[in-house]
């Protein structure tokens, strides 16, 4: 409701990475909530789709608040929390690129279902920042954002990275 001041979000401090832009919340000419698992590749993305339209100003974005999640799964098996646990694919890959010594391995055909899982975006139908909306979803269709995801371990869209 107008004029009723929100609560900023609170979370765990060792979760203050899921938070963008916060300090800019208020005025910000586009929110943007992601799946949790997307965190790794989010700069990257907001980099790109800024090239794209540069004449968006602030953007603020967070990435499923969560303190209990297979994200943590890789630091508590350094941290000798865990001896091993399930993680997504893009887990691995960015443990990977942040040079832990982890090690993934293939659950199989059978368990695998990468082919399966589907994520959708929409904007709000009566959101402050309709148009810069459509442009961020316009973006995440685009070759340069599925070739970003591909890269970070997510499967892209079909036909858009060779």
């Amino acid at each position: 409701m107008p004029g009723i001041p929100v609560p900023y979000p609170t979370i765990p401090d060792e979760r203050g990475d899921d938070l963008h832009g916060l300090e800019d919340l208020e005025r910000a000419e586009l929110v943007i909530f992601m799946a949790g698992n997307q965190f790794m590749a989010m700069e990257e993305l907001i980099t790109a789709f800024r090239k794209t339209h540069p004449d968006i100003g602030p953007i603020y974005y967070e990435t499923l608040l969560t303190t209990v999640h297979h994200r943590e799964t890789p630091e508590r098996i350094l941290n000798g929390q865990a001896d091993v646990g399930p993680v997504w694919a893009t887990e691995i890959e960015h443990a990977r690129r942040s040079g832990l010594p982890l090690e993934g391995v293939d659950v199989g055909v059978d368990l695998d279902q990468h082919d399966r899982v589907e994520y959708y975006a929409c904007p709000l139908k009566n959101g402050r920042n309709q148009d810069n909306g459509r442009y961020f979803l316009e973006f995440l269709l685009s070759m340069e954002a599925q070739r970003i995801y591909h890269s970070y371990g997510f499967t892209p869209i079909k036909d858009t990275v060779n």
